[in-house]
């Protein structure tokens, strides 16, 4: 029996009242290139010297959710549904934004 534990902020595309199994699979590979994309950036930082590999790979899920507009469900919080440091996400979490801040000449100020 699987418990539903995420969901989307706003209704994905085309419905999603349930019934659409081909935008369920594009919402599932977005989400899956989004973590994938967070995961090849984190290898260009120090963060696998800094956190264990499963801290940054839950922080990669994270920002791949956020970006996606997936949250939890029943007033969970991010790091109690990945199971991860909430310090650890937080931390690992900005040095991949400012990383890809840097790469897209957006202003660091905002992560301060």
């Amino acid at each position: 029996n699987h418990n539903r534990v995420l969901e989307y902020e706003k209704p994905p595309p085309g419905g999603g009242g349930g019934g659409g199994g081909g935008s369920s699979a594009k919402m599932t590979q977005e989400l899956v290139q989004y973590g994938m994309n967070f995961a090849n950036d984190s290898l260009h930082t120090t963060l696998c010297l800094q956190f264990p590999a499963r801290s940054v790979a839950c922080s990669c899920t994270y920002l791949a959710c956020r970006v996606c507009k997936i949250r939890p469900v029943g007033g969970r919080e991010w790091p109690d549904v990945l199971g991860v440091d909430p310090e650890a996400l937080a931390s690992i979490s900005v040095q991949l934004m400012e990383l890809i801040a840097d790469k897209k000449g957006c202003d660091l100020a905002v992560f301060k």
